[in-house]
């Protein structure tokens, strides 16, 4: 009952975390970049359940902490190329192409970025002990979960964004208004 308890809570925290950013995605980047980056969630978390399984892990309140720890690092990529994407195809280019050349251009950038996480969380497999029986569990989740972000990211997402006809809006988006009032700003100063 204990068990069954606290994996409730973690699992309504992850569900939380999913909703706040799947909102947040929808709030400040446009409707079809926010909901294909929101779906590299859902993507991430079950390649990471199904090699954990395949690798004798449990779902349990530890290898669910560590998913929760970087579900906000998931979508960093996906936002990212998604961004890029979206510049290119405002640009003009085709959609085939704004996705090809968008997802390109930031590849080597996002493979750094998720290699540099992979190693901030790697002293986490040396513990010895009780302690290190706890937190060994924690480092291949993150690296799973950050790979199949990766996977998401550079190739599935491009092919999604390019599902529907592209159609430029005349409404701006709430970020790209933020963003035109920081650089007026920053230009006067």
């Amino acid at each position: 009952i204990d068990l069954r308890n606290r994996l409730q809570i973690v699992s309504s925290n992850g569900l939380l975390g999913f909703g706040l950013i799947f909102l947040l995605l929808m709030t400040f980047l446009n409707k079809r970049a926010g909901f294909w980056v929101a779906l590299g969630i859902p993507f991430s978390l079950s390649v990471t359940l199904i090699v954990t399984n395949f690798m004798g892990y449990s779902i349990n309140v530890i290898t669910l902490s560590a998913v929760i720890i970087v579900l906000g690092i998931v979508v960093d990529d996906a936002i990212i190329v998604a961004e890029n994407i979206t510049k290119k195809m405002q640009a003009g280019l085709p959609l085939k192409e704004a996705a090809i050349i968008g997802a390109k251009e930031v590849t080597q950038p996002i493979i750094a970025s998720i290699l540099a996480t992979c190693i901030a969380f790697l002293p986490l497999l040396v513990f010895d002990g009780r302690f290190g029986s706890f937190v060994q569990v924690l480092a291949p989740v993150i690296f799973l979960m950050l790979g199949g972000s990766l996977i998401e990211s550079l190739f599935l997402l491009p092919s999604h964004m390019t599902l529907l006809p592209y159609k430029p809006k005349k409404s701006i988006s709430l970020f790209t208004k933020l963003e035109a009032r920081y650089t007026h700003w920053n230009t006067r100063i």
